[in-house]
């Protein structure tokens, strides 16, 4: 009988390592992790060559109101309408993350740090200014 348990284990065994050998369906993420994946991709490297390239992008969404963070972006080589689009899809999907969860938060303001242009000539945050989302 053991013989046989293991026969029909056998073909479950080699199609389930055969669906995992397969690469995933061509979807695009969802949910607020997902989102947030397209948004650092659209992002990329944020290079720089002057501090007139860099802004600031508020992310996600805190279960009191406004942005979790910041996030620095350069316009050089960034899509901004696509950057800002998928923005606004990871901060409605964090709203709608809070509201599922009932989670509250400590209802804190975070600032926006504004962002520069740095040594790297990689665009960072903390500009002093703050304000630093250009629309």
């Amino acid at each position: 009988m053991g013989a046989a348990r293991c026969l029909v284990a056998v073909p479950w065994i080699v199609a389930l390592t055969a669906s995992c050998a397969q690469p995933p369906p061509a979807t695009p993420p969802v949910g607020a992790a997902g989102t947030r994946d397209v948004v650092v991709q659209l992002i990329g490297t944020a290079a720089c060559t002057s501090d007139a390239q860099c802004r600031s992008l508020p992310l996600g969404s805190s279960p009191c109101g406004g942005p979790e963070g910041y996030l620095p972006y350069s316009v050089q080589a960034t899509d901004v309408a696509a950057l800002e689009a998928a923005a606004q899809r990871y901060a409605d999907a964090r709203r709608a993350d809070h509201q599922r969860s009932g989670r509250a938060g400590i209802c804190a303001i975070v600032e926006d740090p504004g962002a520069r242009c740095g040594s790297s000539r990689l665009c960072v945050l903390g500009d002093g200014r703050g304000g630093g989302s250009a629309r």
